[in-house]
């Protein structure tokens, strides 16, 4: 027993001294503990310098790495317990300093550093011991990291609370959650590869200030991002290359955002907010400036969506020849304001104008080139008030309302929507549009025609297919047609349909107008389907045209214009059609009609227009219309034919008349004749017999017609009125009568004289004028070609002669008067009866031995009648002949 307890007595003093001896040199143990059994870190090898060891303290004068730098930290005081398991607790951990210099090749070289390949699986070394933390405290951070391209700059302090196992999966949330202190970050770049063709780099200088749960991130000076172009990039072939450059924040107003988060259960955010801070963006193609502001967010679990944190910008663009879609660059100036919140709101300030240049774009390479000389190569677009559009997200998708004035111009067409529109698109892609008024300009130039449109009221509705209507008031005002009414739109696929109603229609330099109509036209790519019914047509104060009518054609595209072919007809009784084409703001067309019956059951011409003004007359037989008009700004020029397939007729007094030829009429004057107009025909008369005639006129711009010649046979010789000026709405008859070769034997039988007759022509002329109420002839003559005989057996004459001898031997003489000269002289007043005088030269061989005679006489018989019933006959066959043509 003694020697055991000598034994353990110099077991325990062995251990007692080694205890000792270990406790002498603790630090050294320690320190080569360490070096020998540490494992492998990210930083290398390691080496500890250790001041101080108790039995609850460590105190560390440096830990030094050696990795592409040095990295040391100092003044380290690690507090220490040992707990149950065992387990190491360490209440408190002061780190004096921490500082780093590091160098890498590249910046892939930090980032792999960072987060590189692997893990360590912690099973080298000494065995894992659980370890919980109390407090960590590092008083100064010091990080240098430099690359060849740039560089990154971190000082500050940091503290966290714990308890914290450091061999808990939460560990770091814990960590987090507890961290406080702030740090400075200061870094700068260039020459970041981005993508091959780009450099990526920039600036910040940042104070980040961690407390309980949060974290709030300033810039000290602002942001910046820069972007270097030295090619084209492959996604964005027409990014022009240059420096882009972007400033977040600015020295007066720094960017700053604090996030909330929490670590339990998990780490996540739950609070966002920005404080106000400028922007700014500067490109090879100009400039852009905002001012942002945001509202704190609160992130929820179904919110998972950073771009969500609501925003608000205001600034303006200032950008020159922005490259976009298909070749076009763009020029963009103006104010703008962004609100991005539970809706998106996007406005463009008054002002704000785009100017779109499509000269390289191949969408005009379809395009013909008349219709590009007209729209050109530049569409601008520019705000004429505040305009909004606003994006409502909900459960059945998104809802985008908008409105705002504002016009878009492009080469000589104008649009222009001055009191603003509203535009509304449902979750189902509904669009609907309402505009009080849509104005377009076409202004001269190289459109084929110059004026303005107006559409008031505008509806429209288009689905999700693009299907859909519209429908609006218009006005239509340029020089080739003034039109107003209502147009209706649907359109579907490559088809369109518009329709027309309650429209009027005007031609400018004419006197035609359109005061109703309707109209309907299918566009699809074959061409268009035209139906037209037209009420009426005035010319000037006239009805042209009292009845409907009714077109239906085609209209084939044809260049910068369409071919047309058209049939209708007036009331169901007169066809018409046209054909031509629409060119260059010009209609060049030929035109025709059927055959138009006349009389009973044909067409009363009265009935369908008041160009034709027949008077007492009842026509029949048939006419027919043909031409050929062009319309260009300003005028209509062409001809019409009016071919007139003998025409009969009843005038006063039953007479009749009927006539036959072509007018051609000059479509530019109307209604004036293109050409002097021949007519043939007769007129048929109790008293004056059947007179043959032929009537050469032409019909003045005013209306008038001017005879420049007619001959009728008339008693056996030829009547000629020249100079003749008959106006139908003056209702007057002017001109001169040539008689020529009239045999006296059917003239005397004509004036009914008893008891007379001769030999013998008579030539001679007379001037008139015939109104409404009175004929008038001022000297007319009518003189003997050569001597003949006149005989005189009256009754009423031998009556008058009884009882006086000088008389009575007249009355002898003319029983057988052979007369060298004969003359008979009328003059008609406009008062009065008026007197006709028969002037005689001669003698009878049976009286006083053939003593000559030379006497005047003044007759009394039916002379002025007929002469009377001649010019007015006269009169109303041509008044009738201008009324078929007026």
């Amino acid at each position: 027993m003694r020697r055991l307890a000598i034994a353990l007595s110099v077991f325990i003093l062995l251990l007692a001294g080694i205890a000792g001896l270990a406790w002498i040199n603790r630090i050294p143990l320690a320190e080569w503990a360490i070096d020998t059994y540490q494992p492998e870190t990210l930083l290398g090898p390691i080496s500890v310098r250790i001041s101080d060891i108790s039995l609850s303290t460590v105190s560390v004068s440096e830990i030094r790495a050696r990795y592409r730098g040095p990295v040391t930290i100092q003044d380290v005081t690690i507090d220490f317990a040992i707990g149950k398991g065992p387990r190491i607790i360490l209440p408190a951990i002061r780190i004096g300093s921490l500082n780093a210099a590091l160098s890498f090749a590249d910046w892939f070289d930090l980032l792999d550093t960072i987060a590189p390949d692997g893990s360590d699986d912690g099973q080298d070394g000494l065995p894992t011991v659980p370890v919980t933390v109390g407090q960590i405290t590092v008083e100064t951070i010091d990080f240098y990291v430099e690359t060849p391209k740039g560089y990154a700059l971190l000082n500050g302090r940091l503290a966290a609370n714990g308890p914290i196992d450091l061999s808990e999966p939460s560990a770091v949330q814990r960590l987090l959650q507890g961290l406080q202190g702030d740090l400075l970050l200061s870094a700068g770049a260039a020459g970041f590869p981005v993508e091959s063709g780009a450099m990526g780099g920039g600036s910040l200088v940042v104070n980040a200030i961690f407390a309980a749960g949060s974290a709030t991130l300033e810039a000290i000076t602002p942001v910046r991002l820069n972007l270097e172009v030295s090619e084209p990039l492959p996604g964005l072939p027409d990014l022009p290359v240059g420096v882009y450059r972007a400033d977040i924040g600015s020295d007066a107003l720094p960017f700053k955002l604090t996030l909330g988060y929490e670590t339990a259960p998990v780490p996540a955010l739950k609070k966002i907010q920005v404080a106000p801070f400028p922007f700014a963006l500067d490109t090879p193609f100009g400039t852009a400036e905002a001012e942002a502001t945001t509202t704190p967010t609160t992130v929820t679990e179904a919110q998972t969506d950073p771009t969500a944190l609501p925003l608000v910008l205001k600034g303006r663009l200032d950008l020159k020849q922005v490259p976009l879609p298909a070749g076009i660059k763009a020029d963009i100036t103006g104010r703008f304001e962004v609100d991005k919140g539970a809706r998106t709101s996007i406005a463009l300030k008054q002002g704000f104008a785009v100017s779109a240049d499509m000269s390289a774009s191949p969408l005009l390479s379809d395009v013909p080139p008349d219709a590009l000389a007209v729209l050109g190569k530049v569409a601008s677009f520019r705000t004429d008030s505040k305009m909004a559009i606003d994006i409502a997200a909900g459960n059945e998708g998104r809802t985008i309302t908008g409105d705002g004035a504002f016009s878009v111009r492009s080469g000589d067409v104008t649009l222009t929507v001055p009191d603003g529109f509203d535009l509304e698109m449902t979750p189902r892609q509904d669009m609907e549009i309402a505009a009080k008024t849509v104005d377009i300009l076409i202004s001269p130039g190289n459109a084929p025609i110059a004026g303005k449109a107006g559409f008031g009221e505008l509806a429209a509705r288009i689905g999700p297919d693009g299907a859909g209507r519209a429908r609006a008031g218009y006005r239509l005002d340029t020089d080739l047609l003034q039109s107003k009414g209502f147009l209706a739109l649907q359109f579907a696929g490559d088809r369109l349909g518009i329709a027309v109603t309650d429209a009027a229609m005007s031609l400018p330099g004419t006197d035609m107008s359109i005061p109703s109509f309707q109209a309907t036209a299918t566009l699809a790519d074959d061409g268009i389907d035209l139906a037209a019914t037209v009420e009426e047509v005035l010319l000037g104060e006239l009805r042209a045209l009292k009845r409907p009518l009714s077109l239906t054609g085609t209209a084939i595209p044809a260049g910068w214009g369409y071919d047309f072919n058209a049939v209708g007809s007036i009331d169901d009784i007169v066809a018409i059609s046209a054909k031509g084409t629409y060119a260059g703001g010009d209609v060049v067309m030929t035109f025709g009609s059927g055959d138009i019956p006349l009389g009973p059951g044909g067409a009363d011409l009265s009935e369908l227009t008041d160009l034709v003004d027949l008077g007492r007359s009842d026509p029949n037989g048939s006419i027919r219309v043909e031409g050929e008009l062009t319309y260009q700004h300003g005028g209509i020029s062409g001809y019409a034919d009016l071919h007139i397939a003998e025409i009969g007729s009843v005038l006063a007094d039953d007479t009749e008349i009927s006539v036959l030829g072509t007018v051609t009429f000059d479509l530019s004057k109307p209604p004036a004749t293109l050409e002097p107009a021949t007519l043939t025909g007769s007129l048929s008369s109790d008293i004056l017999g059947t007179i043959p005639f032929k009537e050469t006129f032409t019909i003045r711009e005013t209306g008038e017609m001017e005879v420049t010649s007619l001959e009728a046979q008339f008693l056996g010789g030829t009547i000629t009125i020249r100079e003749g000026l008959a106006s139908a709405s003056a209702g007057s008859l002017t001109g001169r009568v040539h008689a020529a070769a009239i045999d006296m034997n059917a003239l005397a039988d004509l004036m009914a004289i008893e008891g007379l007759e001769g030999t013998g022509r008579l030539t001679g002329d007379l001037k008139f004028h015939v109104t409404g109420d009175a004929i008038i002839i001022e000297a007319g003559e009518l003189r003997a070609d050569k001597p003949g005989i006149l005989r005189y057996q009256g009754e009423a004459l031998r009556a008058a002669a009884s009882g006086n001898e000088n008389l009575a031997l007249l009355v002898q003489a003319l029983e057988n008067f052979h007369y060298e000269v004969l003359t008979l002289g009328i003059d008609i007043p406009e008062f009065g009866e008026g007197i006709v005088t028969l002037h005689l030269e001669g003698s009878n061989p049976d009286v006083l031995e053939g003593y000559p005679f030379d006497v005047t006489i003044n007759l009394e018989s039916e002379y002025g009648r007929l002469i009377r019933e001649f010019l007015e006959l006269y009169q109303e066959m041509d008044v009738i002949l201008q009324g078929a043509v007026r």
